[in-house]
């Protein structure tokens, strides 16, 4: 998971040097970031095959009719395919994306049709695994985000009319660190 904890390291490291953002808002990811990767190394990390993946895969950048469409397709990278997959069934993705959650019926079936399609042994697994990651990543992104936002980073042409959608950021990034620290059990 090398290319995400470096992900993360940049992301903190950008965070820090913005002025409009105290250290005290750093340290708790710092923190939770040092517990991670304590948790990382205690796993046995199974090889994979990286592909292309989406980047953004949450369920609004499916468009369904008679066949399955991805739009959106902004931040494609080479990476493992456990990213989108977890990023489609997250808790956090969801809410964020949907106001809702899938269930973990609907999460099986997804699953077990993607590996109809890819055999894939170890990806349940690799999900697991990298959720903490994933989870710290996706907030730090809403962290930022939010901060763009409060502080007119992002023009208010741009924000106009989405207030309220960029004032989910910083519900989103709070949520992905209970959801963490539910995971890592740390409450």
């Amino acid at each position: 998971p090398s290319d995400i904890i470096n992900s993360i390291k940049n992301t903190l490291k950008n965070l820090e040097k913005r002025p409009t953002i105290k250290k005290s808002e750093i340290t708790k990811f710092k923190e939770l970031f040092k517990v991670i990767k304590s948790f990382i190394k205690e796993k046995n990390f199974p090889k994979y095959q990286e592909c292309l993946v989406h980047g953004d895969a949450f369920p609004s950048n499916l468009v369904v009719n008679k066949k399955v469409k991805i739009i959106d397709w902004q931040n494609p990278t080479i990476r493992d395919p456990a990213y989108d997959l977890w990023n489609f069934m997250s808790k956090a993705a969801n809410l964020w994306d949907l106001n809702n959650v899938i269930s973990e019926d609907q999460k099986e079936i997804f699953l077990r049709t993607y590996l109809e399609h890819r055999k894939d042994t170890k990806i349940r697994e690799r999900i697991k695994i990298k959720e903490p990651l994933y989870l710290l990543q996706l907030a730090l992104y809403s962290f930022g985000r939010y901060n763009d936002y409060k502080t007119e980073k992002i023009p208010k042409e741009v924000t106009k009319g989405r207030e309220n959608n960029f004032k989910k950021y910083k519900k989103n990034s709070s949520d992905c660190i209970k959801e963490l620290e539910q995971l890592l059990n740390l409450n």
